[in-house]
């Protein structure tokens, strides 16, 4: 008569989950607790798994956040104040002598300077990774990463979203080459990038 008359959670005084029968989970049954944890636990991992997107300064030689959005363009000229939180044993630092992005083992300087670089490890740079050219002075992502760390394919402009921005760029390899607006739809998406300054017409949209 005690199973057929109550459930675990009612025995228990709410301490078992809701959802708990006599003989297993109980068929059709929603726990709030359990979706509210799921939401919470999936906004506070996802929240701690961002990182600042790093820029190399040559006038220090460092890896430093950049004070705004860069955009299409990859490059930044004024940089934001030393956060040690920016960085982390994942972080990729260039190496200017090797001309590669490589992990820091030594100690991070205010200026965002690594005092010794460790060894490229394959898959230490993620798609979204940037990699620094010297040639043109910006950040881009990169199609090939060698084995020590050294892009072999540079992108012409970064894939979207990598500087931070939410730039449109329909092909990578050419930012000038754009697709005709072919919905109102479309046409309101780019207005919208306009107006919020995420891209300039004629440019990078």
């Amino acid at each position: 008569m005690l199973l057929s008359n109550c459930t675990p959670h009612e025995f228990s005084g709410g301490a078992a989950p809701k959802c708990a029968g006599w003989f297993g989970p109980k068929a059709g049954c929603v726990s709030n607790r359990s979706k509210s944890y799921t939401s919470s636990s999936k906004s506070s991992y996802s929240s701690s798994q961002a990182k600042p997107v790093l820029f190399y300064d040559d006038s220090t030689g460092g890896m430093r956040e950049c004070a705004y959005v860069p955009g299409a363009s990859g490059k930044c000229n004024s940089f934001k104040p030393f956060n040690a939180k920016a960085y982390s044993n994942q972080t990729l630092f260039y190496n200017a002598s090797k001309g590669s992005m490589q992990p820091c083992i030594g100690s991070v300087t205010f200026q965002g300077k690594c005092t010794s670089f460790g060894l490229y490890r394959n898959g230490l740079a993620s798609n979204n990774q940037l990699f620094y050219d010297p040639n043109s002075n910006k950040m881009t992502t990169c199609r090939h990463v060698s084995a020590i760390g050294k892009c072999l394919a540079l992108d012409i402009s970064p894939r979207k979203g990598t500087t931070g921005g939410t730039f449109i760029v329909d092909d990578p390899t050419n930012p000038y080459k754009k697709k005709v607006p072919e919905s109102s739809e479309d046409l309101i998406k780019l207005g919208e990038s306009m107006i919020s300054g995420s891209c300039t017409l004629g440019v990078n949209c």
